[in-house]
């Protein structure tokens, strides 16, 4: 996803939404490029819209999307989130460097 380190962000959401029609389904790695790409732009929202997005499917946050993730959360400030996310991530055994 070359359009995230780009800061295109919107360019690469377009592409992603595309692939499911073109036959192509996001595996981890495409989610946790796409995860890191909302978070290092500041767009927690869309972050977090994907990762429900990913609960839905079924997937497991890894200890990649747990850190993108609390980075983001303590850059915006959002402690008490921050705090929710550790407890979450402890709950199923993830380990990761903030």
């Amino acid at each position: 996803m070359g359009f995230l380190k780009m800061g295109k962000v919107e360019s690469a959401l377009e592409i992603f939404h595309d692939m499911e029609g073109w036959g192509i389904f996001p595996d981890i790695v495409t989610y946790n490029t796409m995860l890191r790409g909302f978070c290092d732009a500041g767009d927690l929202e869309q972050a977090l819209n994907l990762v429900e997005r990913m609960r839905k499917e079924g997937r497991q946050l890894d200890a990649i999307a747990y850190s993108a993730l609390s980075d983001a959360m303590g850059r915006a400030g959002r402690m008490g989130d921050l705090e929710k996310l550790m407890s979450q991530s402890m709950e199923v055994g993830v380990q990761y460097n903030s």
